[in-house]
């Protein structure tokens, strides 16, 4: 291998590893997401729904951010579970406080338009076709969740690679739990 790529494969390596690995309470990029549209806006709590917004606008106290690409076999197993999810945070009445929201790492907005006609979500997805968010967190392998506590200087309460093993109600208990240890 020639000796210029090592570096830099151990850059990416180190950065997947390091968000991968952050710890809860630590920092978290305030990403800076597309123009929502109005029913993703309104889920949201954003003013503006035909403008980019960035994380610490949402108005929700907790934003789940589940990232994930149209290829991703375990990604599409996974929907039926983030839609029971998404079920969960409105019967308990948490809609106001805990917000859930994906990105589709690599995906463009017509792919994204594919996946929402074939798995029907009722949570909003942001297409990320250049990899901009998905390298702002790390280059994260998919699926993989966060949980971040939005407001001005938004903090990881949770990061998890992989479907989640608990039933969406669980892991719902789980952040819960986690943020109120905050």
């Amino acid at each position: 291998m020639p000796r210029r790529i090592v570096p830099a494969l151990l850059a990416v390596a180190l950065l997947a590893c390091a968000a991968a690995t952050a710890a809860a309470g630590e920092p978290f990029p305030d990403l800076r997401l597309p123009a929502p549209g109005t029913e993703a806006a309104a889920r949201l709590g954003i003013n503006r729904p035909d403008q980019p917004f960035s994380l610490s606008e949402i108005r929700a106290g907790l934003v789940i951010i589940n990232v994930y690409n149209y290829f991703c076999g375990p990604c599409h197993a996974e929907t039926p579970k983030l839609k029971e999810l998404d079920r969960e945070i409105n019967e308990r009445g948490l809609s106001d406080r805990v917000a859930l929201l994906a990105i589709a790492a690599g995906d463009t907005a017509q792919m994204v338009e594919r996946f929402k006609q074939a798995r029907t979500p009722c949570f909003p997805i942001f297409p990320d076709p250049d990899y901009v968010l998905h390298r702002a967190l790390g280059n994260v392998p998919v699926p993989y969740f966060f949980v971040v506590r939005p407001g001005p200087s938004p903090r990881l309460i949770h990061a998890q690679e992989g479907e989640f093993p608990q039933t969406p109600a669980g892991f719902l208990d789980l952040i819960l739990k986690k943020n109120s240890a905050f």
